[in-house]
């Protein structure tokens, strides 16, 4: 290994930036590029979807390419947000994708959009301001793929499993009031609450109205206190 060892560090000195990061400048090269990694793809792909991603025009373009993968016996796994149970039109997408095989798990929040086809390309939504609302990023470097693998297995494993069975917000309910509270005791106003757990203000002021309820509570400055003895705000 030792001798090997000077060869294989000239290659990767050697390698041009754009053979393991690629930029992918808009929505028709993000499209064209997923396209092709899913056309490649045999054995797995690890999904996070906070929304829709901004690059697909509605939730029908990406499901004929899932479900086409799903048919040759792709493994797919897919996280989504807890609000994606209420919003009707996702909530047929993703009943679609578990009727073919497709394994799906939601959680309060989540990060920017990560598809990782077979853990050899992994395309992520440009996290950089600066760059066109469209943009992302596509990855194929080993270290970085295995590392954004890792961060989706941990997130993963604290995820609600999602039936398709499953009506509303069922079984997420009380995550959802727990992930409410945290961030109101951080400082978020209720509009940012709501785009952080991708549900609408009112829906959002609707859980708080439920959790004053549950915590007997008059005021929110009331429900932060009895939040905090009662375990629902973490430990900072």
């Amino acid at each position: 290994m030792h001798s090997l060892m000077h060869g294989y560090d000239e290659a990767q000195r050697s390698k041009k930036p754009s053979s393991s990061i690629e930029a992918l400048p808009d929505e028709a090269a993000v499209r064209g590029s997923l396209h092709m990694a899913a056309e490649a793809c045999h054995r797995e792909v690890l999904s996070i979807e906070p929304s829709i991603p901004y690059w697909t025009a509605s939730l029908d373009d990406t499901l004929a390419r899932n479900l086409a993968m799903l048919e040759r016996g792709v493994s797919m796994r897919m996280l989504y947000q807890h609000s994606a149970r209420a919003d009707l039109p996702t909530r047929g997408h993703i009943k679609k994708l578990i009727a073919a095989g497709a394994s799906v798990r939601t959680t309060p929040q989540l990060p920017n959009h990560l598809v990782i086809f077979d853990g050899a390309i992994a395309f992520m939504s440009n996290p950089s301001e600066s760059g066109p609302a469209s943009s992302a990023v596509a990855a194929r470097d080993i270290a970085v793929v295995g590392f954004l693998a890792e961060i989706f297995e941990h997130l993963w494993n604290s995820a609600t499993p999602y039936s398709a069975s499953d009506m509303g917000y069922q079984g997420a309910t009380d995550e959802i009031h727990h992930a409410i509270v945290n961030l109101l005791a951080q400082g978020f106003t209720d509009e940012a609450v709501a785009r952080r757990l991708g549900m609408s203000v009112r829906t959002c002021r609707r859980h708080i109205g439920a959790l004053l309820q549950n915590l007997s509570a008059v005021s929110r400055f009331q429900a932060g206190i009895r939040a905090a003895t009662t375990g629902y705000v973490d430990a900072r």
